[in-house]
């Protein structure tokens, strides 16, 4: 599996191990076909190196739209390399920057059928909680919600199972990885899983690789866990939290009957 580097768009932020990103400092080349992971807030979104350009997933939260754009500035990536946009799945803190970066890169977005409608619409859900922590912060997210806007953004590719990304430069596939939502999808390049919120790694309250917060089904989960570690997946690249080797997902839960 390749080599993460680590972007954020704070101040005195850079590419982990190979430089600082900001102006005063020399910027050090990094390795190729290296995904770069952009810290935008809570939530991570990851640029996978393409022939000539990148593919994006996810975009952050409304809040923090404008953390990519200078991420992308300071990585020296113009908009325009963004060759495509896959979305993990419709919840805010994923889609709140598609909009924006939409309009500024032309890419088109890529997304699981079940999905297309709430972004399109930029409706904004408060998914159900896993276990005792996550019930509690989603009562807390069903108030919160009401107040969020998402700008809605038309999405061109609507995957049902799978489907190749090898038009857009990228020798992947996308895999359709349901549980957390109905539709949620996950990236797979050359033993790297960017999975969004199929799992989640060192979150509070939450002790390394595991179960994320909200999820709509857990066996669903686990059965999408066999599916990445099926499909060759060596290291998982989360939404929330640090990438880790795909082997901590194991042992498995029994598959239900």
């Amino acid at each position: 599996s390749r080599r993460c580097c680590h972007a954020t768009s704070d101040h005195g932020a850079g590419a982990s191990s190979f430089g600082d990103t900001t102006s005063d400092r020399k910027r050090l080349p990094m390795p190729p076909n290296t995904p770069l992971r952009v810290r935008l807030g809570p939530a991570n979104a990851y640029l996978i190196p393409a022939r000539d350009g990148y593919v994006l997933v996810d975009t952050g939260d409304p809040f923090n739209a404008s953390r990519l754009a200078r991420a992308l500035a300071r990585l020296a990536i113009p908009p325009e390399a963004i060759r495509l946009i896959v979305v993990t799945h419709a919840h805010a803190d994923h889609v709140g920057g598609l909009a924006a970066i939409k309009r500024r890169s032309g890419a088109p977005v890529m997304a699981h059928r079940s999905e297309v409608a709430l972004i399109e619409q930029g409706t904004a859900v408060a998914p159900p909680g896993i276990g005792r922590y996550g019930r509690a912060w989603a009562a807390v997210t069903r108030v919160g919600i009401r107040f969020l806007r998402v700008e809605p953004c038309a999405v061109e590719i609507a995957v049902d199972d799978e489907a190749s990304l090898e038009d857009y430069g990228v020798a992947g596939r996308v895999l359709h990885t349901p549980g957390h939502t109905i539709g949620s999808i996950s990236v797979l390049v050359d033993g790297d899983a960017f999975v969004g919120d199929l799992c989640v790694n060192g979150l509070r309250f939450v002790r390394g690789p595991g179960l994320p917060l909200f999820g709509d089904d857990v066996p669903t989960i686990h059965d999408s866990w066999r599916r990445v570690l099926a499909a060759g997946a060596k290291t998982i690249y989360p939404a929330h939290g640090a990438p880790f080797a795909a082997e901590k997902l194991r042992p498995l839960p029994r598959r239900r009957q």
